[in-house]
């Protein structure tokens, strides 16, 4: 007894060594699959929502309702690629401007409390580190484009897959009732995550809007820019809100000479993350993904170390997964109920 329990614990660590090696070794290929799957999961989302409108009692059919969601995903992903690429041109143009302010500010500083040299630390801030910054920052952006193609690919056959893929199931499970289990699982895992991408795609564009009109108004340089970073940093749980607050704020001390514009910048979008991420997001996403606090925050580390920014993006559809998987089978049941926020979950599918 002894000796096959430890053989199971065992197995466990060497297929969790095992699995993470092949995350980190394979990530090339991992990568682009796994944001194929989210954009798959994405198009599916809004074809479901276009299925739902009513014209004149009539619907749309499943075929147009596909070819519309994916036209506006691609024209969305398009745009957005096209207005980042063109404010990090104008960004690296302005480089030895904000160099220039950000000298100045930090010789004042000094001046003030009588410091004669600028400390060492300081000097990494020169002009050729952060013109090297923003240059690899606008290539990384270049490459992630480049392996579109490769997505859009993997979109493709998940989408012709994903009409075949019960009957495939059939042919594959022959007993009717482990058949209807796993279906039911593969269902609530779709319906969560595609909640979850849905609902938190939506509160990411009121953010990024409402942070965009605040920034405008203020007079903030490359307001567009700041609000889609704000955009795609609110799908990384707590750290995205802080870095999204933090780098518009400080651009304001560069750029107005009077401190009144960054304690509005800074104030106003401390307030709007945190009345929609701690007020309006917890309301509306917090049961259907059902994740404790800690548990996102481990994974965030955990899945960043991994696949770097990417798997900050992905951990926490990553963890929706895994936490129904778990809760379906007895043995996993308690690791499910760890991971939970307050220890509920949904009874295993029978």
């Amino acid at each position: 007894m002894a000796t096959s329990r430890l053989l199971e614990i065992f197995l466990i660590l060497a297929s969790t060594v095992l699995t993470v090696h092949i995350l980190i070794s394979g990530s090339d290929l991992l990568i682009p699959f796994v944001l194929a799957v989210v954009i798959w999961y994405l198009i599916i989302s809004i074809t479901s929502a276009i299925q739902k409108v009513s014209v004149f009692r009539h619907h749309a059919p499943y075929p147009l309702s596909l070819l519309l969601a994916m036209c506006i995903c691609v024209g969305i992903l398009y745009t957005i690629f096209n207005l980042i690429t063109s404010n990090i041109a104008e960004i690296i143009g302005a480089v030895p401007m904000y160099q220039e302010r950000f000298m100045g500010l930090i010789t004042k500083t000094l001046d003030y409390f009588n410091i004669d040299k600028v400390p060492e630390a300081l000097r990494v801030f020169n002009q050729t580190r952060v013109m090297t910054f923003a240059t690899n920052l606008a290539s990384t952006i270049t490459s992630i484009a480049g392996s579109m193609g490769v997505i859009f690919i993997y979109v493709l056959f998940l989408l012709l897959e994903h009409r075949s893929f019960d009957s495939k199931l059939g042919y594959a499970i022959k007993d009717e009732k482990r058949l209807n289990k796993t279906q039911q699982v593969i269902k609530k895992i779709s319906t969560q995550i595609q909640s979850y991408i849905r609902i938190k795609t939506g509160l990411s564009i009121v953010t990024a809007f409402l942070s965009y009109l605040v920034m405008y108004f203020v007079g903030v340089d490359f307001a567009s820019f700041w609000a889609q970073l704000i955009f795609f940093l609110n799908y990384i749980p707590t750290i995205g809100s802080i870095i999204a607050t933090i780098l518009p704020s400080l651009l304001t001390i560069l750029q107005f000479d009077s401190w009144a514009q960054f304690f509005i910048v800074s104030i106003t979008l401390i307030t709007i993350q945190f009345f929609i991420g701690n007020i309006i997001e917890p309301k509306v996403i917090g049961k259907s993904v059902n994740l404790s606090g800690l548990v996102i925050i481990l994974s965030l580390a955990i899945w960043g170390s991994i696949w770097g920014i990417t798997g900050m993006f992905l951990c926490v559809p990553i963890m929706v997964i895994l936490n129904i998987i778990f809760s379906n089978f007895d043995k996993t049941r308690p690791m499910a109920i760890m991971l939970s926020a307050d220890g509920e979950i949904d009874e295993p599918v029978d």
